[in-house]
């Protein structure tokens, strides 16, 4: 009976107060590094991200706090709201090299998740400068600057195309003119080109005027987002572009940071104006 409650006793000093977690997120798997307290951190381990997610509710419900981190990076903020969801305390941080990859030149999931252990701890002592922190937009913020950037791919995409077909027709000495995918140049274009090359260019050209008339959809749909008066010389795709991407403009109030704020627009963009127009 005795040996029973002694037992009991070493299991209840035995769980921690403080669990530390530096995970290395990937699309199948997350490896964790693990601290429990001020103790030794334990080796890494590989776990399907969702069942990490039922163990730290698991500690969570036994009274354990949870603070955890991973780098920013292409899988998004999902796993950030799961392990808030769960009661967790997560940072969702700048990626930079880090300590192991700068002294031995090594690279490896379980290396990366003790750094990141490492530079939370230091972090939770009171050393700021160990991680930067991400932002972590809303899902709302982040559904509406998707937009922006899709529409900042279809922009990339269709100079991709309009270049290859100008570099297939230098290949025998004939230079494109500037916009040559339009309908109007395409017409007079047309008429340089051997014909063995004609449809090989029209592929892109073809390409080049899908894309630039769903980028023009796009940016209306953006620019239709803008519900007030904009300041003179400020386009609406600039204004909202800007604000998706800093969340928002109620992030500047009347303080000091204000000076973030004039640093990212114009004080005076009237003064930023050219009457020239793009050539497309």
């Amino acid at each position: 009976m005795n040996n029973h409650h002694h037992a009991n006793d070493g299991e209840a000093k035995a769980k921690p107060e403080v669990i530390k977690l530096g995970l290395d997120l990937h699309a199948r798997q997350v490896t964790e590094c693990r601290q429990l307290d001020g103790s030794t951190p334990k080796p890494g381990q590989k776990w399907d991200p969702w069942k990490l997610l039922d163990k730290v509710e698991e500690w969570i419900k036994a009274g354990i706090k949870v603070y955890s981190c991973y780098e920013a990076g292409a899988c998004g903020y999902w796993y950030h709201r799961e392990l808030i969801k769960r009661g967790a305390v997560n940072f969702v941080v700048a990626p930079r090299p880090l300590e192991n990859q700068r002294r031995k030149h090594q690279k490896t999931d379980r290396l990366d998740a003790r750094a990141l252990l490492d530079n939370l701890e230091c972090y939770l002592r009171g050393k700021r400068d160990a991680m930067s922190i991400v932002a972590v937009p809303s899902p709302l913020q982040e559904q509406q600057r998707s937009v922006v950037r899709f529409r900042e791919q279809l922009v990339r995409n269709r100079r991709r195309a309009e270049a290859r077909g100008r570099a297939l027709a230098l290949t025998q000495g004939i230079l494109a003119p500037v916009g040559w995918w339009r309908p109007a140049a395409w017409k007079q274009f047309k008429t340089q080109l051997p014909k063995w090359m004609d449809s090989q260019v029209e592929h892109w050209q073809e390409e080049a005027l899908a894309v630039d008339g769903k980028e023009r959809q796009v940016r209306r749909e953006l620019e239709n987002m803008v519900a007030i008066e904009l300041p003179i010389g400020v386009g609406a795709l600039s204004w909202i572009t800007l604000q998706l991407e800093m969340r928002g403009w109620d992030r500047f109030g009347e303080s000091s940071s204000d000076r973030q704020l004039h640093r990212a627009v114009p004080r005076h963009p009237q003064q930023q104006r050219s009457r020239a127009r793009r050539p497309y």
